[in-house]
């Protein structure tokens, strides 16, 4: 989100700019500033509004703009000290003039630029109540309210403000969208799209944050090839965008480990205080044993997240990297205690507003998480009822709890209705919940009863295979559930596509694959070519 608005606080810099009208020599440094930073010549860009600082160091347009440039060389730490500069000199201002309402909106966007959206609120509430009509405030605590915060009703109620002032803009449509989507009020989110499509809105397919908000989707979907697909795009777009490295790397957690640690890695090199990149990281190294190493990354993210909390003791987000951190460490006794702060914090979202589903998402799984199963299935209940479009997802989560208590009826039901809820077109997903349904039927009745599940499953990563013909990992699904079904030809023709479509992932997903072949050889007779494949498996660092 951040990346979206640095245009704007940049326009903002520029408009200060008529603070320079006193000196030649710092209107110069700061034209050639501009000038550079078109170019995209940042480093020489910092050096020349640096040079304006110098020579008027009260001139809060040059501090904003160098941090700006310094932003673009990946220089947070520094980029953030100019704009903390930035922000003295603007509560100078404000201390001679408290109710002028651009002066605050101005901080409201620095404190948001450091990552401050607590005060960033409090500097754009004051924005709107010293004017009321200051449309850019209201879009800006709007924002903030829905994508740092979660609030998504208090953000509804400012982006409404908004569009009273100006109900023409677009971009204020959309992002109402956005919020009342999160909260799964979904007809009246359609509306509000409708509406930003009739005033002329598009999302740019050729913008980072439409990939970025795709991959998301897509994942939370349980499509995570096509979610890596998703995040390649983003990062093709902007190459030096940490949060698209991050997303891509945990999309290959599990599946090509070796490119996930790469793109780690490069996420890490372009923003060092992510915790979650570091904790991913760990989760990686673990899968990979190298322990020590895992441990280390863990670590890393607990100073991080220590260092946040004690700055905001309320930060669900530190609260959850914080957990995670703990976990890879194996303290478990603290991880807990992190988890029940975690859903504190989600109960005292709901008791402000009960309808914000990713509260309700959120406290669910951190309560299957600490094993508090009939309150996560209370959780996930409110979810349905609240006709969201994680319904679909919430009865596969419901059927996960029900499953390992031997509550299978209710498992298949949930795995049903899960079905049910899933668009016919969305085959990647439908084959999933599919598999899942066979393997609880396995567990009932063995694997004839689950035959037809197994079908299901097949003939729809079938249908997603017509769209996607080098997926390896639907090629690898649709040969297990061949297997399953005692079509081992089959079985071994799916097997050797993925293989050869999945060249380029990493040893242990390869493994998995080889040690398939191996099976389907197997129950076919060739026991020379079965070890052969076993052998292949092995050599990969299969494990049983």
């Amino acid at each position: 989100m951040k990346a979206r608005f640095a245009i704007a606080l940049l326009a903002v810099a520029m408009l200060c700019a008529t603070a320079l009208a006193g000196e030649k020599s710092a209107e110069s440094w700061m034209k050639n500033g501009f000038e550079l930073s078109k170019n995209g010549s940042y480093k020489e860009a910092v050096q020349a509004f640096g040079m304006a600082t110098q020579i008027e160091p009260g001139n809060k347009a040059a501090w904003i703009n160098k941090a700006a440039a310094l932003d673009r060389l990946k220089e947070h730490d520094e980029a953030i000290s100019s704009y903390m500069k930035a922000l003295e000199i603007l509560n100078k201002t404000l201390q001679a003039d408290p109710q002028n309402s651009t002066i605050w909106t101005e901080k409201g966007l620095l404190l948001h630029n450091v990552d401050l959206p607590e005060e960033a609120v409090k500097a754009f509430d004051n924005a709107t109540n010293f004017d009321p009509k200051n449309e850019m405030a209201w879009k800006m605590l709007g924002v903030i309210l829905a994508s740092e915060l979660y609030r998504y009703n208090e953000a509804i109620e400012a982006f409404d403000s908004a569009l009273q002032i100006e109900p023409n803009d677009a971009q204020v449509w959309s992002l109402k969208g956005d919020a009342l989507k999160a909260l799964g009020r979904q007809a009246e989110a359609d509306e509000a799209y409708a509406k930003a499509r009739e005033l002329g809105f598009q999302e740019q397919e050729d913008s980072v944050d439409h990939w970025l908000k795709r991959g998301q989707e897509l994942y939370d979907n349980g499509s995570y090839e096509e979610s890596t697909w998703a995040y390649e795009k983003a990062i093709s777009l902007d190459p030096n965008n940490a949060s698209a490295w991050l997303n891509f790397g945990e999309s290959l957690i599990l599946r090509r480990n070796d490119e996930a640690l790469a793109a780690l890695n490069k996420s890490l090199e372009l923003n060092s205080q992510n915790a979650d990149a570091w904790n991913s990281k760990g989760s990686i190294l673990s899968f990979m044993n190298r322990r020590n190493e895992s441990l280390q990354a863990h670590a890393k993210a607990l100073e991080i997240t220590n260092n946040a909390l004690e700055t905001n003791p309320q930060d669900a987000k530190a609260w959850q990297s914080r957990a995670a951190a703990l976990s890879g460490l194996g303290r478990l006794d603290e991880y807990r205690k992190a988890t029940e702060k975690i859903i504190e914090i989600y109960n005292q979202t709901l008791d402000a507003n009960p309808q914000d589903i990713e509260a309700w998402w959120g406290k669910a799984l951190y309560l299957s998480a600490l094993g508090r199963n009939e309150e996560a299935l209370q959780a996930y209940d409110r979810i349905i009822e609240l006709n969201s479009t994680k319904s679909a997802r919430a009865w596969v989560f419901k059927a996960y709890i029900f499953d390992p208590q031997g509550r299978y009826n209710e498992s298949l039901q949930a795995y049903d209705r899960a079905i049910e809820l899933t668009p016919a077109s969305d085959y990647w997903r439908l084959a999933n919940i599919w598999d899942q349904k066979g393997l609880t039927l396995q567990r009932i009745s063995g694997r004839e009863a689950a035959n037809e599940a197994f079908e299901k499953a097949a003939l729809s990563y079938d249908e997603y295979l017509q769209k996607n013909p080098n997926s390896s990992e639907a090629w690898k699904n649709m040969g297990q559930d061949l297997y399953n079904l005692g079509r081992y030809e089959e079985a071994l023709d799916a097997y050797d596509e993925a293989i050869e479509s999945g060249q380029n992932y990493g040893l242990s997903f390869r493994a998995m694959l080889w040690n398939g072949k191996g099976k389907a050889l197997q129950a076919m007779g060739k026991d020379r070519e079965a070890a052969a494949a076993f052998s292949k498996a092995k050599e990969l660092g299969y494990q049983e």
